[in-house]
């Protein structure tokens, strides 16, 4: 598993993915604030529930792309 851990990091250093997880607000707060966030407070931040799945490039989530020749 180690074998893997530092070239992935890499990828994602190197592409940016992640970087608009990492700006959210919510996802800057502790886990106990962030699961204190009311619904209304949780829609405001772009990266976080569900929106992380639509709006955000978090590396490991979303769809794969296949190229078919």
């Amino acid at each position: 598993m180690m074998l893997t851990k530092y070239p992935f990091e890499s990828l994602v250093s190197l592409s940016g993915l992640g970087a608009d997880v990492d700006k959210d607000l919510c996802w800057q707060k502790t886990e106990q604030q962030r699961k204190a966030l009311s619904e209304k407070q949780s829609l405001g931040c772009r990266c976080y529930g569900a929106s992380v799945f639509k709006k955000c490039k978090f590396p490991g989530i979303g769809k794969v792309k296949t190229h078919r020749f």
